[in-house]
């Protein structure tokens, strides 16, 4: 018993002496640690210590901890700041330098933009932004120890500009839109003299926007416009009415106006007579007030009207804003006129706006044009029509074509010429029992309509080798042009419906006659020495007999002569000798074709267009 009290004693006296020295060698190994992790010690002096925490709050830059705030007390030399004691860790001492910004960090819940929400959970810290970002200029400043924290991130760099805000004061912290893209913000408000200053930051990389043609205005979120010529309402979008903020436009045509004042609306900037620009219409449909339109949007109005050798003359007056629609080419008409096209292809009724069919209006039609040039006066066409009429008049000519079946022809479908696209159908009707297409082409190919000029039709094509053309099923049927020089032609037939393949390709053309038409078809190949040199054209009852068109290739034409003979051949061709064995099949379009062989007669004479022979049946 007294050796267990007396091991129980040995055992308390060891721990009594070995804690402490634990206890010691621990506190020294985290001052140690302490004394090594930090480098500088600094004092940052803030307006309010809200949010900051000694145990959860740190010095960051661009999310990573680089110091630990340490201590926090009122600054005795100025009460209305608190003092903050912060320390530095080793690896980041160089970002420390003379022109270093603090600002404390908080979560931002606004109707503009919410930023910051980590703040709510891990508390709020302080961020800096280093005087440079390049390194070795960083690394050559000198060293700071106190700073003073500004009250919020320091502004991206741009341009800062003093406007004139009156009784239009923006809000601090507002967006400047220019076409609806955030270039700036509202700084400051101050009151200077009686007058109202904003302070506005541009943005570094929209500074080039600003000119002296700029203009700032506010927007409001109700425009109610009443008139003869337009009724409208127009409410801003709920997060454009929230945030509010300043917009710009940009036009030199503007005059009379300060570029640095804020004014109430953009109407206002054009309600100057010295933002309009004046011409005369001459036409008999204007009226005085009526206004002109531009894509539905009013740009302009007939100021006054006077008569002048028995014409009746409109004085226009157009927003400076929208000079750059009027030109040389520029041409105007008036709107007020229901307008219908109705033909075999449909029904198509135009009705103007019921603002335009009360009061009427102007509108143009705006062309590109390297003559920028204002005309003293307009013509003023009937309607658009008018205008178009005259249009294409000028740059195309119509032919007619007469068909006795509509076929698969529709608005959509092309005449072409060696498959590029020259014309379009412009109107289809019915006269005399008679489909009638009115085509227009483009005046340049009028020369490949000569006398003996050609129109066929092509439309879907089912065959052995395939379907072609399936597009005409939605696009319709198209028209092919065979040109001819010499002469002019501008009424047509069509020649043919999905001729043949050669049926107007250069070469010769002879005819075959034969008793019965049996195995030969539209189509049907002819081979020379097996090779197919042409095909049979067409088919047509002869005498006693029939006729058939053959087409000969125009390299193969050389091969005919006056006496060369023309046997029906078997798709199937075999030929057998003691040295050799052969079995031709032809293709599978052939095999169904047939087709007509050509074999050398005795003469050398070449054979002439239009030539006859005699299909051969002997063996």
């Amino acid at each position: 018993m007294k050796k267990t009290i007396r091991k129980n004693k040995i055992s308390l006296v060891v721990i009594s002496f070995v804690l402490p020295v634990l206890a010691v060698l621990l506190s020294y190994e985290m001052v140690k640690d302490n004394i090594s992790r930090y480098d500088k010690e600094i004092q940052i002096y803030v307006k309010e210590i809200k949010g900051l925490d000694i145990r959860k709050s740190h010095i960051k830059y661009r999310g990573i901890d680089i110091g630990d705030i340490v201590a926090m007390s009122p600054d005795p030399d100025d009460i209305t700041r608190f003092e903050l004691q912060a320390k530095i860790y080793k690896d980041f001492d160089y970002l420390i330098k003379q022109g270093t910004i603090f600002w404390k960090v908080s979560a931002n819940i606004s109707l503009d933009k919410t930023e910051n929400l980590d703040t709510i959970l891990k508390g709020n810290y302080i961020q800096i932004q280093p005087p440079s970002f390049d390194i070795k200029v960083l690394r050559s400043l000198p060293d700071q120890l106190s700073f003073v924290a500004t009250e919020q991130k320091p502004h991206k760099q741009g341009k800062i500009i003093e406007l004139k805000s009156g009784k239009f004061v923006p809000k601090v912290g507002d967006g400047i839109y220019f076409q609806d893209i955030a270039i700036g913000e509202v700084l400051q408000n101050s009151l200077d003299g009686g007058i109202s200053t904003t302070s506005v930051l541009i943005y570094k990389k929209y500074v080039e926007i600003l000119t002296d043609d700029c203009y700032f205005y506010t927007k409001s979120p109700l425009d109610i416009k009443l008139g003869l010529d337009e009724a409208s309402i127009k409410l801003s979008p709920i997060n454009s009415i929230l945030k509010g903020g300043l917009h710009i436009v940009k036009d030199t045509t503007i005059v009379g106006f300060n570029p640095l004042q804020i004014y109430s609306s953009k109407d206002i900037l054009y309600t100057k007579d010295q933002s309009y620009f004046g011409f005369d219409l001459v036409g008999n449909t204007a009226k005085k007030g009526e206004a002109v339109y531009y894509k539905g949007i009013k740009i302009g109005y007939i100021k006054d009207q006077r008569l002048e050798n028995r014409s009746k003359i409109s004085s226009v007056n157009i927003e400076h804003r929208y000079r750059y629609l009027i030109n040389s080419r520029t041409r105007f008409y008036k709107l007020n006129n229901i307008q219908a096209d109705f033909g075999l292809d449909g029904l198509s009724v135009k009705v103007p706006s019921v603002a335009q069919l009360v009061s009427g209006g102007i509108s143009l039609v705006s062309k590109k044009s390297k003559d920028q040039t204002i005309k003293k006066s307009y013509k003023l066409y009937d309607s658009l029509d008018n205008i178009k009429e005259t249009y294409e008049a000028y740059r195309y000519f119509d032919i007619s074509l007469s068909m006795e079946d509509l076929q698969n022809i529709k608005k959509t479908s092309k005449l072409y010429y060696k498959n590029f696209e020259i014309g379009d159908i412009k109107h289809i009707s019915l006269k005399d029992g008679k489909i009638k297409l009115a085509i227009k082409v483009q005046k340049r190919y009028k020369n490949l309509f000569g006398k003996n000029s050609k129109i066929y039709l092509e439309g879907i094509k089912v065959g052995l080798d395939g379907v072609k053309n399936i597009s005409s099923a939605l696009l319709g049927d198209k028209l092919h042009l065979v040109a001819s020089i010499g002469g002019y032609k501008k009424t047509f037939t069509i020649d043919s419906t999905n001729p043949v393949k050669d049926r107007y390709a250069s070469g010769l053309r002879i005819k075959l006659t034969h008793k019965d038409a049996k195995n030969i078809f539209v189509g049907t190949p002819v081979f020379y020495r097996y090779i197919r040199i042409g095909a049979v054209q067409d088919i047509a009852l002869h005498k006693s007999g029939v006729v058939f068109d053959i087409f000969i290739e125009n390299r193969y034409k050389k091969y005919l002569k006056t006496d060369s003979i023309f046997k029906r051949n078997s798709s199937i061709d075999m030929k057998f000798s003691i040295f050799d064995s052969q079995i031709k099949i032809g293709t599978m379009r052939d095999i169904f074709n047939g087709g007509l062989s050509i074999y050398d007669g005795k003469s050398t004479t070449k054979a002439r267009q239009g030539q006859s022979y005699k299909l051969d049946t002997s063996n």
